[in-house]
């Protein structure tokens, strides 16, 4: 009976790190979509970033190319300077030169204003193009060690396969049936292996007669509450507890 508990223990374990292969797969498949949809949110807000930015570099150059035809057309109307005839002419060129100064100046301003604004702009795209870079490659490296985790595991499967069949056969066929349907009710975990008087995997106490049975190793026994085969192991670390 002992070496029979034995072999259930080895028969958990090993499926332990065959289910530990799939939540790896499972956990890359899931960051890989998390991480794609995160980015896709990212590369939204910066296109709309880089979306404002071109607006007002379009306003700059608009405002530049303004303040250039006005200037044009104060050169212009200074060298109807040459051509005055009378003081009405004269003054009527001096207001609308006046006029056409002030709107230049009025324009500067406002580019002034637009290339401030630029420059935030430009700042602010900068930035947040950083952040994105930055955030990739971490998400890159999360992936790629999740990547090697199941690389790492990969190479032992096909020996974990191999020594599972071997300690299948070992086993009884209504013991193997059983383990089989208790580990598909409890999310693969058939086996407690305790060495105090707990079942670690619903944290129920163990009466202490199933307890003294379980010391001797001369029946098989199973948790009164979530039916799992209990095995004692003096001295184990806690089974990973899962949910019932």
């Amino acid at each position: 009976m002992k070496q029979t508990m034995e072999y259930l223990v080895d028969l958990q374990a090993i499926d332990d790190d065959l289910r530990h292969l799939r939540d790896a797969r499972s956990g890359l498949e899931k960051i890989e979509l998390e991480n794609q949809e995160s980015l896709v949110v990212f590369d939204k807000m910066l296109a709309a970033v880089a979306e404002r930015l071109q607006e007002t570099r379009a306003f700059v150059h608009e405002k530049e190319e303004e303040i250039r035809d006005a200037e044009a057309n104060i050169g212009r109307s200074r060298q109807r300077m040459a051509g005055i005839q009378s003081q009405k002419e004269l003054t009527a060129l001096n207001k609308e030169l006046e006029t056409a100064r002030r709107a230049v100046q009025a324009r500067t301003e406002e580019l002034a204003k637009l290339q401030e604004q630029l420059k935030v702009a430009e700042s602010d795209h900068d930035r947040r193009s950083a952040e994105r870079t930055t955030l990739a490659a971490e998400m890159s490296v999360v992936e790629q060690h999740q990547r090697d985790l199941i690389t790492s595991k990969l190479v032992s499967v096909n020996d974990l396969q191999a020594r599972r069949k071997v300690i299948q056969s070992k086993l009884s066929r209504e013991l193997l049936s059983k383990y089989e349907r208790i580990s598909k009710g409890r999310n693969g975990q058939a086996v407690i292996a305790l060495s105090t008087e707990t079942c670690t995997g619903c944290n129920i106490a163990v009466p202490p007669q199933v307890f003294i049975r379980l010391i001797r190793g001369e029946t098989m026994e199973q948790c009164a509450h979530c039916s799992r085969l209990l095995v004692y192991k003096p001295g184990s670390a806690p089974t990973e507890s899962l949910s019932e």
